[in-house]
């Protein structure tokens, strides 16, 4: 059984444990920015994750400040 998966965030490979969520891909400052709505993280295909949103070996995701 595969114990790690590689995720991309803004381009950079990051390579976390499986069962971590998008959570685990942000800083401190950046998870509370999220929290705040300041920041939204955000699929391929623009589709915004929740912080617990699950994570699945090579998904690509985005961080997207938000204009409101």
């Amino acid at each position: 059984m595969k114990r790690t998966m590689h995720v991309y965030l803004d381009g950079e490979e990051k390579e976390l444990a499986v069962g971590m969520t998008v959570r685990h891909l942000l800083s401190v400052d950046e998870r509370k920015m999220a929290s705040d709505g300041a920041l939204v993280v955000v699929d391929a295909h623009g589709n915004e994750r929740g912080l617990d949103g699950a994570l699945i070996d090579g998904v690509r995701l985005f961080r997207k400040k938000n204009a409101s």
